[in-house]
């Protein structure tokens, strides 16, 4: 997927928005051990008095952490860089995976997410991309994540999550997108840096 990239300029705090990951909600609910579908949503869901109980499941709880965070959340006393926007991933995930009631909570937190200064995303071809993994599988595979492996063994299902993280990004954050597909290292940082500062 497009790799995001935000900055914050300095306020009074040190906070950070941090939220875990929600590619792979998991076949259990960690709260308790119940089976939950692939969507993360509960199969075990029984009438109490004649309605279906909410379950707790670790899509609900994903949701409810970011929210938590972003209550929390205090803009950072120096400048920051955000790596990557957990919400717009998961969003972009989620929406070309279809799943049920996650995109709709999701886009209900988005308009409370905090803003940055500066957003980014990078983006590359799809061959582009290829090389760069294959030369990571040699020089780090430790640094591989299965995740990863979408651009080799499912390329159309990864450029329609980075079209719909895209669009998301210019829309909700209005970032600035950078092909990095002919850039070297040293190009990509000159133009991180004319976004930046103007340069």
């Amino acid at each position: 997927m497009a790799e995001e990239t935000s900055t914050n300029k300095p306020s009074n705090s040190e906070d950070n928005l941090v939220s875990p990951p929600l590619d792979n909600p998991g076949p259990i609910n960690p709260v308790n051990n119940e089976e939950v579908n692939e969507a993360g949503i509960s199969t075990d869901e029984k009438p109490v008095d004649g309605q279906v109980e909410e379950k707790q499941t670790p899509t609900t709880n994903y949701v409810a952490a970011l929210r938590a965070d972003i209550e929390r959340y205090t803009k950072p006393a120096v400048n920051t860089i955000q790596d990557s926007t957990i919400i717009l991933r998961s969003l972009a995930y989620h929406t070309v995976n279809k799943t049920p009631r996650v995109v709709e909570s999701l886009q209900d937190v988005l308009p409370s997410h905090p803003r940055f200064d500066h957003s980014i995303v990078f983006t590359s071809s799809i061959r582009s991309r290829q090389q760069r993994l294959e030369q990571r599988m040699q020089d780090n595979p430790e640094e591989v994540a299965p995740d990863d492996l979408m651009v080799i063994r499912k390329p159309e299902k990864f450029i329609a999550m980075e079209r719909c993280l895209v669009h998301l990004a210019k829309t909700a954050f209005r970032a600035t997108v950078i092909d990095t597909t002919e850039l070297t290292p040293k190009e990509v940082r000159e133009s991180v840096m004319e976004v930046v500062y103007g340069t």
